[in-house]
């Protein structure tokens, strides 16, 4: 999985990447040290239509357990789901290989998010199915930040689910829309690596000031994830909010 200059998703192709993760020492300078081998995250976009099966196929052969989708509240043309809308209904979705069936188990809304179970499986094997939670974070408006209080609320449950993740399952996916949509100014851009990349800068943040750390290097954090997707934490602003959390 690795991504193009542009970002781009071609035909069946699903533009996403692993993202190792940021070790540091007791002084919060950033190891250098690869951990693709054992990914902590998939970075990606939502599918386009064309891709949608082979999104989910993705999920299902990367045993990913969660998936945190950041394109926020948007207006219903502008956001088409990717999976059934109903609890309790299936769809299937044509892959490059075969069909992938999705199934809604459960929704619930949560104080700035929207949590949901779904069930997913490839076509003739639903004995060897497998349950992945989806969290949709809400509270990111098109024009405006979150408030930080939120997102750290939505990270901790993120990162301690009341079910424990298996020790066996594979790196969460991260992801957000691809593409524009109006803003205020002009178009605001959701390419998969400023939302995202704030995701996983907060994250790595808030994991190691809980470890104790004494002080993190946020600048030499985003340049080492960069390594695994370029233009992370891709503006002034996005990087602005970094800063507030440290």
């Amino acid at each position: 999985m690795i991504p193009d200059g542009e970002h781009s998703v071609v035909g069946n192709y699903i533009n996403a990447s692993y993202i190792g993760a940021c070790n540091m020492n007791e002084e919060g300078e950033v190891l250098n040290q690869e951990s693709v081998a054992d990914p902590k995250f998939i970075i990606t976009q939502d599918p386009l239509e064309n891709t949608i099966g082979d999104f989910w196929k993705m999920i299902y052969e990367q045993r990913s357990p969660m998936i945190i989708n950041l394109t926020g509240a948007v207006t219903e043309n502008e956001f088409e789901v990717f999976w059934p809308p109903e609890v309790g209904q299936k769809a299937v979705y044509s892959t490059c290989g075969g069909r992938m069936w999705v199934q809604l188990v459960h929704e619930a809304q949560k104080p700035v998010w929207l949590e949901r179970s779904i069930k997913i499986w490839p076509e003739g094997y639903e004995h060897l199915c497998m349950f992945v939670r989806q969290m949709q974070y809400m509270g990111w408006a098109i024009n405006y930040p979150p408030a930080t209080s939120n997102l750290l609320k939505f990270i901790d449950d993120v990162a301690n689910p009341v079910v424990p993740v298996a020790t066996t399952a594979g790196p969460i996916t991260v992801q957000c829309r691809l593409g524009k949509v109006p803003s205020l100014l002009a178009f605001y851009k959701l390419g998969g690596i400023g939302r995202n990349g704030f995701f996983v800068t907060a994250w790595i943040l808030k994991q190691n000031i809980e470890l104790g750390m004494k002080a993190v290097d946020i600048y030499r954090i985003i340049s080492h994830l960069r390594r695994y997707r370029l233009g992370f934490v891709n503006s002034i602003i996005i990087f602005q909010m970094t800063l507030k959390l440290s």
